[in-house]
Protein backbone atom coordinates (compact mmCIF):
# COMPACT_ATOMS: atom_id res chain seq x y z
CA UNK A 1 0.00 0.00 0.00
CA UNK A 2 1.10 3.35 -0.53
CA UNK A 3 -0.20 4.93 2.55
CA UNK A 4 2.00 3.94 4.57
CA UNK A 5 5.47 4.28 2.84
CA UNK A 6 7.86 3.14 5.84
CA UNK A 7 6.29 -0.65 5.11
CA UNK A 8 8.24 -3.45 3.38
CA UNK A 9 7.37 -6.13 0.92
CA UNK A 10 6.40 -8.99 3.55
CA UNK A 11 5.10 -8.74 7.11
CA UNK A 12 7.53 -10.25 8.78
CA UNK A 13 10.32 -7.92 7.49
CA UNK A 14 9.43 -4.14 8.46
CA UNK A 15 11.63 -1.07 9.05
CA UNK A 16 11.03 1.37 12.29
CA UNK A 17 11.96 4.59 12.38
CA UNK A 18 15.61 5.74 12.44
CA UNK A 19 15.66 6.69 16.07
CA UNK A 20 14.46 3.00 16.82
CA UNK A 21 16.58 1.39 14.50
CA UNK A 22 19.40 0.13 16.99
CA UNK A 23 17.12 -1.42 19.32
CA UNK A 24 15.50 -4.73 19.35
CA UNK A 25 11.70 -4.75 19.42
CA UNK A 26 11.16 -5.86 22.92
CA UNK A 27 12.12 -2.25 23.78
CA UNK A 28 9.02 -0.45 22.99
CA UNK A 29 6.66 -3.19 22.42
CA UNK A 30 5.53 -6.29 24.18
CA UNK A 31 6.02 -9.15 22.44
CA UNK A 32 9.45 -9.73 20.09
CA UNK A 33 7.90 -9.37 16.61
CA UNK A 34 7.22 -5.57 17.75
CA UNK A 35 3.49 -6.61 16.92
CA UNK A 36 0.67 -5.51 19.31
CA UNK A 37 0.83 -2.86 22.06
CA UNK A 38 3.42 -0.68 23.43
CA UNK A 39 4.65 -1.20 26.80
CA UNK A 40 5.05 1.61 29.29
CA UNK A 41 8.64 2.16 27.76
CA UNK A 42 7.59 2.57 24.67
CA UNK A 43 5.06 5.15 25.10
CA UNK A 44 7.53 7.11 27.53
CA UNK A 45 10.10 7.11 24.39
CA UNK A 46 7.87 8.72 22.27
CA UNK A 47 6.87 10.91 24.40
CA UNK A 48 10.70 11.83 24.80
CA UNK A 49 10.98 12.13 20.47
CA UNK A 50 8.71 15.09 20.76
CA UNK A 51 10.53 17.05 22.79
CA UNK A 52 8.21 16.41 25.66
CA UNK A 53 5.73 19.04 24.07
CA UNK A 54 2.96 17.61 26.47
CA UNK A 55 2.95 16.74 30.06
CA UNK A 56 1.24 13.44 29.56
CA UNK A 57 0.84 10.43 27.13
CA UNK A 58 -2.61 10.10 28.72
CA UNK A 59 -1.46 6.53 29.68
CA UNK A 60 -4.57 4.55 31.74
CA UNK A 61 -2.19 2.91 34.31
CA UNK A 62 -3.16 -0.59 34.64
CA UNK A 63 -1.54 -3.77 36.63
CA UNK A 64 1.46 -5.55 35.33
CA UNK A 65 -0.77 -8.32 34.12
CA UNK A 66 -3.09 -5.75 32.01
CA UNK A 67 -1.96 -3.63 28.79
CA UNK A 68 -4.40 -2.14 26.87
CA UNK A 69 -3.94 0.39 23.35
CA UNK A 70 -6.07 2.39 21.48
CA UNK A 71 -5.22 3.60 17.78
CA UNK A 72 -6.89 5.18 15.33
CA UNK A 73 -6.40 6.24 11.31
CA UNK A 74 -8.40 9.25 9.81
CA UNK A 75 -7.27 9.24 6.20
CA UNK A 76 -7.92 12.49 3.17
CA UNK A 77 -6.99 10.89 0.13
CA UNK A 78 -7.13 13.13 -3.73
CA UNK A 79 -6.59 10.93 -6.57
CA UNK A 80 -5.46 11.93 -9.89
CA UNK A 81 -5.14 9.88 -13.20
CA UNK A 82 -5.64 10.99 -17.10
CA UNK A 83 -8.94 10.52 -17.10
CA UNK A 84 -10.31 11.45 -13.63
CA UNK A 85 -10.01 13.48 -10.50
CA UNK A 86 -11.48 12.02 -7.02
CA UNK A 87 -11.61 12.11 -3.61
CA UNK A 88 -12.27 10.70 -0.73
CA UNK A 89 -12.38 10.53 3.49
CA UNK A 90 -12.19 7.84 5.49
CA UNK A 91 -12.39 6.74 9.14
CA UNK A 92 -9.37 3.57 8.27
CA UNK A 93 -9.07 2.46 12.00
CA UNK A 94 -11.00 2.69 15.04
CA UNK A 95 -9.52 0.11 17.22
CA UNK A 96 -8.69 -1.15 20.68
CA UNK A 97 -6.55 -3.76 22.38
CA UNK A 98 -5.87 -5.79 25.24
CA UNK A 99 -3.37 -7.81 26.48
CA UNK A 100 -3.00 -10.49 29.47
CA UNK A 101 0.21 -11.33 30.86
CA UNK A 102 0.68 -14.46 33.42
CA UNK A 103 4.43 -14.45 35.03
CA UNK A 104 5.22 -18.30 35.23
CA UNK A 105 8.35 -17.07 36.59
CA UNK A 106 11.02 -14.62 37.19
CA UNK A 107 12.15 -15.53 33.47
CA UNK A 108 9.26 -17.29 31.66
CA UNK A 109 5.70 -15.72 31.17
CA UNK A 110 2.69 -16.14 28.58
CA UNK A 111 0.78 -13.40 27.22
CA UNK A 112 -2.28 -13.03 25.11
CA UNK A 113 -3.19 -10.00 22.95
CA UNK A 114 -6.19 -9.36 20.86
CA UNK A 115 -8.26 -6.04 19.70
CA UNK A 116 -11.08 -5.06 18.32
CA UNK A 117 -11.94 -2.68 14.64
CA UNK A 118 -14.18 -1.09 13.03
CA UNK A 119 -15.16 -1.52 9.10
CA UNK A 120 -17.33 1.32 7.03
CA UNK A 121 -20.75 -0.18 7.35
CA UNK A 122 -22.57 -0.23 3.54
CA UNK A 123 -25.95 1.10 5.06
CA UNK A 124 -26.75 3.07 8.58
CA UNK A 125 -29.08 0.49 8.97
CA UNK A 126 -26.64 -1.85 9.81
CA UNK A 127 -25.80 -3.45 12.98
CA UNK A 128 -22.56 -2.95 14.96
CA UNK A 129 -22.14 -6.51 14.59
CA UNK A 130 -21.96 -6.09 11.01
CA UNK A 131 -19.03 -3.79 11.32
CA UNK A 132 -17.14 -4.72 14.12
CA UNK A 133 -14.27 -7.17 13.49
CA UNK A 134 -11.10 -8.72 15.21
CA UNK A 135 -7.73 -7.72 13.39
CA UNK A 136 -5.61 -9.98 15.92
CA UNK A 137 -5.39 -12.53 18.61
CA UNK A 138 -2.21 -14.26 19.33
CA UNK A 139 -0.32 -15.96 22.53
CA UNK A 140 3.10 -16.28 23.20
CA UNK A 141 5.24 -17.88 25.51
CA UNK A 142 8.74 -15.88 26.19
CA UNK A 143 11.35 -16.73 27.59
CA UNK A 144 14.80 -14.70 28.65
CA UNK A 145 17.61 -15.75 30.78
CA UNK A 146 19.81 -13.70 33.13
CA UNK A 147 21.76 -12.52 29.93
CA UNK A 148 18.72 -11.15 28.40
CA UNK A 149 18.34 -13.56 25.51
CA UNK A 150 14.98 -14.00 24.57
CA UNK A 151 13.12 -16.68 22.93
CA UNK A 152 9.90 -16.67 21.79
CA UNK A 153 7.15 -18.68 20.26
CA UNK A 154 4.00 -17.40 18.97
CA UNK A 155 0.97 -18.27 17.16
CA UNK A 156 -1.68 -15.95 15.83
CA UNK A 157 -4.53 -14.63 13.61
CA UNK A 158 -4.20 -11.63 11.64
CA UNK A 159 -6.81 -10.41 9.48
CA UNK A 160 -7.69 -7.21 7.48
CA UNK A 161 -10.44 -6.38 6.22
CA UNK A 162 -12.44 -3.14 4.62
CA UNK A 163 -15.52 -2.91 1.59
CA UNK A 164 -17.07 -0.83 -0.53
CA UNK A 165 -20.62 -0.15 -1.64
CA UNK A 166 -20.54 -3.44 -3.54
CA UNK A 167 -17.56 -6.14 -2.01
CA UNK A 168 -15.97 -6.67 1.06
CA UNK A 169 -12.63 -7.29 0.75
CA UNK A 170 -10.51 -9.85 3.73
CA UNK A 171 -6.80 -11.04 3.44
CA UNK A 172 -6.50 -13.01 6.46
CA UNK A 173 -4.05 -15.28 7.84
CA UNK A 174 -2.66 -17.90 10.77
CA UNK A 175 1.01 -17.30 11.52
CA UNK A 176 3.49 -19.46 13.77
CA UNK A 177 6.91 -18.17 14.54
CA UNK A 178 9.64 -18.50 16.70
CA UNK A 179 11.60 -15.82 17.48
CA UNK A 180 15.28 -16.25 19.21
CA UNK A 181 17.08 -12.71 20.50
CA UNK A 182 20.83 -12.38 21.50
CA UNK A 183 22.33 -9.06 22.47
CA UNK A 184 22.42 -7.19 18.66
CA UNK A 185 21.29 -10.20 16.57
CA UNK A 186 17.29 -11.39 16.00
CA UNK A 187 16.25 -14.72 14.07
CA UNK A 188 12.90 -15.27 13.35
CA UNK A 189 11.57 -18.80 11.50
CA UNK A 190 7.81 -19.31 10.94
CA UNK A 191 5.06 -20.71 8.72
CA UNK A 192 1.81 -18.88 7.37
CA UNK A 193 -0.93 -19.77 6.08
CA UNK A 194 -2.87 -16.70 3.96
CA UNK A 195 -6.67 -16.55 3.22
CA UNK A 196 -7.64 -13.57 0.43
CA UNK A 197 -11.04 -13.07 -0.32
CA UNK A 198 -12.36 -10.78 -3.06
CA UNK A 199 -14.91 -12.21 -4.87
CA UNK A 200 -13.34 -15.73 -4.58
CA UNK A 201 -11.19 -17.11 -1.95
CA UNK A 202 -8.01 -18.11 -2.59
CA UNK A 203 -5.77 -19.87 0.08
CA UNK A 204 -1.24 -20.54 0.05
CA UNK A 205 0.98 -21.46 2.88
CA UNK A 206 4.35 -19.47 3.25
CA UNK A 207 7.23 -20.29 5.24
CA UNK A 208 9.58 -17.89 6.04
CA UNK A 209 12.84 -16.69 8.07
CA UNK A 210 14.39 -13.20 8.82
CA UNK A 211 17.33 -12.01 10.76
CA UNK A 212 18.12 -8.88 11.51
CA UNK A 213 21.26 -6.99 12.89
CA UNK A 214 21.58 -4.18 15.22
CA UNK A 215 24.84 -2.26 15.73
CA UNK A 216 25.27 0.58 17.91
CA UNK A 217 25.23 3.34 15.27
CA UNK A 218 25.41 3.54 11.33
CA UNK A 219 24.38 0.40 9.42
CA UNK A 220 21.89 -2.27 10.59
CA UNK A 221 21.07 -5.09 8.38
CA UNK A 222 18.35 -6.93 7.64
CA UNK A 223 17.66 -10.34 5.61
CA UNK A 224 14.62 -12.28 4.50
CA UNK A 225 13.62 -15.15 3.01
CA UNK A 226 10.21 -16.20 1.87
CA UNK A 227 8.89 -19.61 -0.11
CA UNK A 228 5.82 -20.71 -1.59
CA UNK A 229 5.09 -23.34 -3.76
CA UNK A 230 5.52 -21.30 -6.82
CA UNK A 231 6.73 -18.46 -5.25
CA UNK A 232 10.12 -16.96 -3.51
CA UNK A 233 11.05 -13.94 -2.14
CA UNK A 234 14.66 -13.39 -1.19
CA UNK A 235 15.44 -9.34 0.08
CA UNK A 236 18.33 -7.88 1.90
CA UNK A 237 17.40 -4.46 3.54
CA UNK A 238 20.44 -1.65 5.07
CA UNK A 239 19.96 1.32 7.09
CA UNK A 240 22.43 3.51 7.16
CA UNK A 241 22.57 6.04 10.06
CA UNK A 242 24.76 9.33 8.51
CA UNK A 243 24.15 11.07 12.37
CA UNK A 244 21.27 12.21 13.90
CA UNK A 245 19.15 14.01 11.41
CA UNK A 246 20.25 11.91 8.21
CA UNK A 247 19.51 8.49 7.50
CA UNK A 248 19.21 6.09 4.12
CA UNK A 249 17.39 2.75 4.02
CA UNK A 250 17.70 0.59 1.21
CA UNK A 251 16.13 -2.54 -0.12
CA UNK A 252 16.74 -4.91 -2.53
CA UNK A 253 14.62 -8.65 -2.92
CA UNK A 254 14.45 -10.81 -5.97
CA UNK A 255 11.08 -12.49 -6.75
CA UNK A 256 10.55 -16.25 -8.22
CA UNK A 257 7.21 -16.66 -10.03
CA UNK A 258 6.56 -20.17 -11.31
CA UNK A 259 10.35 -19.98 -12.19
CA UNK A 260 10.30 -16.70 -13.63
CA UNK A 261 12.71 -13.61 -11.83
CA UNK A 262 11.49 -10.31 -11.12
CA UNK A 263 13.28 -7.84 -8.71
CA UNK A 264 11.73 -5.00 -6.67
CA UNK A 265 13.94 -2.13 -5.31
CA UNK A 266 13.62 0.84 -3.07
CA UNK A 267 15.51 4.04 -1.41
CA UNK A 268 14.31 6.40 1.18
CA UNK A 269 16.10 9.26 2.98
CA UNK A 270 15.18 10.65 5.94
CA UNK A 271 15.83 13.86 7.70
CA UNK A 272 14.91 14.45 10.68
CA UNK A 273 14.81 18.65 11.85
CA UNK A 274 13.41 18.07 14.93
CA UNK A 275 12.79 15.43 17.52
CA UNK A 276 9.18 15.86 16.27
CA UNK A 277 9.55 16.69 12.32
CA UNK A 278 10.54 14.77 9.33
CA UNK A 279 10.82 14.95 5.67
CA UNK A 280 11.88 11.73 3.55
CA UNK A 281 11.11 10.80 -0.04
CA UNK A 282 11.15 7.09 -2.02
CA UNK A 283 12.23 5.92 -4.93
CA UNK A 284 10.93 2.23 -5.88
CA UNK A 285 10.86 0.11 -8.20
CA UNK A 286 9.73 -3.61 -9.23
CA UNK A 287 9.47 -6.45 -12.47
CA UNK A 288 7.92 -9.82 -12.62
CA UNK A 289 10.77 -10.42 -15.29
CA UNK A 290 14.26 -9.49 -14.76
CA UNK A 291 14.83 -10.19 -18.36
CA UNK A 292 12.47 -7.95 -20.62
CA UNK A 293 11.73 -5.93 -17.37
CA UNK A 294 8.31 -5.62 -17.79
CA UNK A 295 5.24 -5.71 -16.75
CA UNK A 296 7.63 -3.28 -14.35
CA UNK A 297 5.83 -0.85 -11.44
CA UNK A 298 7.82 2.71 -10.99
CA UNK A 299 6.86 4.65 -7.97
CA UNK A 300 8.46 8.07 -6.54
CA UNK A 301 7.03 10.28 -3.74
CA UNK A 302 7.73 12.87 -0.98
CA UNK A 303 6.40 13.05 2.62
CA UNK A 304 6.37 14.05 5.75
CA UNK A 305 5.54 13.67 9.62
CA UNK A 306 4.93 15.66 12.29
CA UNK A 307 4.76 14.49 15.55
CA UNK A 308 1.60 15.84 17.64
CA UNK A 309 0.91 15.66 21.31
CA UNK A 310 3.43 12.82 21.81
CA UNK A 311 0.58 10.17 21.07
CA UNK A 312 -0.79 11.50 17.33
CA UNK A 313 1.66 11.51 14.16
CA UNK A 314 0.03 13.95 11.17
CA UNK A 315 1.60 12.98 7.77
CA UNK A 316 1.34 14.41 4.20
CA UNK A 317 2.22 11.84 1.50
CA UNK A 318 2.36 12.95 -2.26
CA UNK A 319 3.28 9.61 -4.64
CA UNK A 320 3.37 9.33 -8.73
CA UNK A 321 3.20 5.81 -10.03
CA UNK A 322 3.97 4.43 -13.35
CA UNK A 323 2.43 1.11 -13.93
CA UNK A 324 2.62 -0.80 -17.36
CA UNK A 325 -0.17 -3.18 -16.87
CA UNK A 326 -2.56 -0.11 -16.08
CA UNK A 327 -4.40 1.71 -18.83
CA UNK A 328 -4.79 5.30 -17.12
CA UNK A 329 -0.93 5.70 -16.36
CA UNK A 330 0.28 7.39 -14.53
CA UNK A 331 -1.80 8.05 -11.49
CA UNK A 332 -0.68 10.83 -8.53
CA UNK A 333 -1.96 10.82 -5.20
CA UNK A 334 -1.92 13.15 -2.38
CA UNK A 335 -2.41 11.77 1.48
CA UNK A 336 -3.50 13.46 4.63
CA UNK A 337 -2.84 10.81 7.42
CA UNK A 338 -4.05 11.51 11.12
CA UNK A 339 -2.69 8.18 12.89
CA UNK A 340 -3.20 7.97 17.03
CA UNK A 341 -1.38 5.33 18.75
CA UNK A 342 -2.13 5.45 22.86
Amino acid sequence: MLKYLILLLVPSFTFAYPELVSKNCLSCHSEASGFGILTAEGKASVQNWSDKKSESYYEVKTPEWLMLGLKADLNQTFTKSPYEKTGSFKATRFEGQIGLVHNVSKYLNVQAQGSLNRVEPKTKSDSITDFIYSPYHFVELNYHDPTDSVISLKHGYYRNEWQNDLSLFSDSFKQSELIYLMNRHQVSLGHRTRSKTYNASVEDDTSFITYKYFTENQIDLILGHERKTDDQLSSLGLVYVKNENLTFKTLLAQTINSGVKGLKARFMPFYQTSPFLKFYAVTEYGNTNIETAKPRTIIYGLGADYLWLSQGLLSVIYTKTDDSVVINNPVEKLELNFHLYM
